[in-house]
């Protein structure tokens, strides 16, 4: 299903894979009586060129989440959002034209299309990798490239990236989103490009899709540390674990150096509806966003994000908190990334959880590591957990 192209369309919706035709059709009909006008509809898999074309036509937006934190959802924008957008991040990423920049996120997803249009503005050219292979396609590029690189990728990719076999010398910047990137992560990719040039972005689709950016040489990086916010968005830290719907009504705490709470999120460049249920409509976004993270302020009023809050899992008839095993393995492994997913159990309402670890190339794992530093948190939970040392993590059609 294909929307008939981009003269006279409202706008456009990226459709994941995933999303059935029946959702999809339901999801058009919504954003056609939202825009006024006919939907131009392209599967979030098209080539980044095609999707450049369509946003080229100005309009709305409509995409969905990667789904990696909670279900999917699709966010709506408006044409006035999407230029805010695009100015707050040219504003705080810093594009040069002396780079050859290049991006292995999908471009029909939150951060890929923020490239996308981003570089579109600038007048500076990028080209987003295939997704098949990326380590074996990014050096093709680079070898017909001129150097310097950019390079645009999720934690998810580093280890394609320190796989690549690219010389020291390739790369002077790396931008990083849509997920969190490690202590060992930053150290490796400092060993492997000295000098590079690290922009660590935060954010989530339904919100703009940035929220906070830091910048600086990679070597100085502190994992968590997400910098400032971007122009036209507030961030508050409450220790309320209770926030939910009544988020928008929460008394704002100023930004001082504290203990970890909810990160809130008012923003210019969030989405103006979002729809989880096609059967329920359009929902208005918040006017403040609990974003479901946990975060905290330093003594530079750094915002520091300190992973998800609510990732809790029933393991044998155990909670089990993820972001602590993620923690774990991080403080005594030294990987270069983790990724923690779950699937269901043979007792109904368990969860197995599923274990992805890339160690440092100089501090080679097996799975009885893993397993050894998790005991010490969740004890025989450990023995329970489908763990696996890998190369390079499992990733979804979003890239992460």
């Amino acid at each position: 299903m294909t929307g008939a192209g981009t003269a006279g369309s409202a706008g456009v919706y990226l459709r994941p894979a995933g999303v059935p035709d029946e959702r999809a059709d339901a999801v058009r009909a919504i954003l056609t009586e939202l825009w006024g006008g006919p939907v131009t509809v392209m599967p979030a898999g098209a080539a980044s060129a095609a999707i450049a074309a369509a946003l080229r036509a100005g309009g709305g937006l409509a995409f969905h989440s990667s789904g990696t934190t909670n279900a999917s959802t699709c966010a709506v924008f408006d044409a006035a959002t999407r230029r805010r957008h695009v100015a707050a991040v040219l504003a705080t990423v810093g594009l040069t034209d002396d780079l050859t920049w290049c991006a292995m996120p999908a471009p029909g997803y939150a951060y890929g299309l923020s490239i996308v249009e981003t570089h579109a503005a600038a007048g500076i050219e990028v080209t987003f990798l295939p997704r098949q292979d990326q380590a074996r396609q990014l050096a093709t590029f680079a070898a017909t490239a001129r150097w310097p690189l950019g390079l645009y990728l999720t934690p998810q990719a580093l280890p394609v990236l320190l796989a690549a076999g690219l010389p020291a010398e390739a790369v002077r910047r790396v931008v990083v989103a849509g997920g969190r990137l490690s202590d060992a992560g930053a150290r490796a990719l400092t060993a492997r490009f000295p000098g590079v040039d690290l922009t660590n972005m935060y954010g989530q689709a339904e919100l703009g899709p940035r929220i906070a950016t830091w910048r600086g040489p990679a070597a100085e990086f502190v994992a968590g540390d997400v910098g400032q916010p971007l122009p036209g968005v507030g961030i508050t830290i409450t220790p309320r674990a209770d926030v939910g719907a009544g988020a928008d009504v929460v008394p704002p705490v100023p930004p001082a150096p504290g203990a970890p709470g909810r990160i809130l999120v008012t923003s210019q460049l969030a989405a103006t509806f979002l729809i989880k249920d096609p059967a329920a409509g359009p929902q208005p976004q918040p006017a403040t966003v609990d974003t479901g993270d946990l975060g905290r302020y330093d003594e530079r009023g750094h915002l520091i994000h300190c992973g998800r809050g609510d990732h809790i899992l029933n393991v044998a008839g155990t909670k089990v908190d993820v972001e602590e095993m993620r923690r774990t393995l991080e403080e005594a492994l030294q990987p270069i990334a983790v990724r923690i997913a779950h699937r269901p159990a043979l007792v109904a309402g368990d969860v197995v959880p599923m274990v992805q670890v890339v160690a440092a190339a100089e501090a080679p794992l097996h799975a009885r590591d893993v397993r050894r530093a998790l005991h010490g948190t969740v004890g025989s939970i450990a023995a329970l957990c489908d763990v696996r040392v890998v190369e390079a993590l499992t990733v979804g059609e979003s890239g992460k």
